[in-house]
């Protein structure tokens, strides 16, 4: 965890975000375990549209977009199956009924979808530009939903934050911690920075400081 005051209530903003998705991925699984053999799409978008539409409408939200995507199997009819919502108001999206046939299976193999459903550790990836939604440079948590049956989760749940609405909420913070400090990935890339002369994705290759502020995020200077 973060020694510097300044990165600390950096890791603050971020851990509400992360803990909303981890709280609601346990109270879905458990909803939709109550289904057991009944479960179909109508069940799942009632359990879970309630939940994005409160997140998307608060006044403070930084989430643009979130939903549930179903593990192949979990409904017999409908193997790629997403109930997804956007915006404040709480706009139905279907990114899968974008793709091609043979593109819909992808997300099977996304680092978004992988990594909470093998690991059972939340996901966050990014930034990227978010073409089958906002078409903003986004990240995305995900959060894989138990709902202990023999085949492993049920889906995942995630949220789509944009990192416009992120830099609003942490850049006055971010700058508290160094001119030129910066949120980055694991892989050293930039979601916000204080620098005007980085652009979110580009890498930050040298950096004499970092803090740790958790799920594989970094803010360096």
């Amino acid at each position: 965890m973060p020694t510097s005051p300044e990165a600390a209530a950096v890791a603050r903003s971020l851990a509400e975000i992360s803990t909303s998705l981890q709280r609601w991925s346990v109270s879905l699984g458990h909803s939709l375990a109550a289904h057991r053999g009944t479960l179909n799409a109508a069940a799942i978008e009632r359990a879970v549209k309630p939940t994005v539409a409160e997140v998307l409408k608060a006044d403070d939200s930084v989430v643009s977009g979130g939903g549930f995507i179903a593990a192949p199997g979990l409904l017999n009819s409908d193997r790629y199956y997403m109930a997804w919502w956007q915006g404040t108001g709480v706009d139905r999206v279907d990114p899968i009924a974008n793709l091609s046939d043979a593109a819909r299976g992808r997300y099977l193999t996304a680092d978004w979808y992988v990594t909470p459903i093998s690991t059972g550790h939340m996901a966050i990836t990014g930034p990227y530009v978010d073409l089958l939604c906002t078409d903003e440079f986004s990240i995305t948590y995900t959060a894989a939903v138990d709902t202990y049956r023999p085949d492993g989760p049920a889906g995942v749940v995630g949220f789509d934050v944009t990192v416009a609405a992120l830099e609003h909420r942490i850049l006055t913070s971010l700058k508290t911690v160094s001119p030129g400090a910066a949120l980055v990935n694991s892989e050293d890339r930039a979601i916000v920075t204080s620098s005007p002369l980085v652009a979110p994705g580009e890498f930050i290759r040298d950096s004499a400081q970092r803090w740790d502020v958790g799920h594989g995020l970094s803010i360096v200077a």
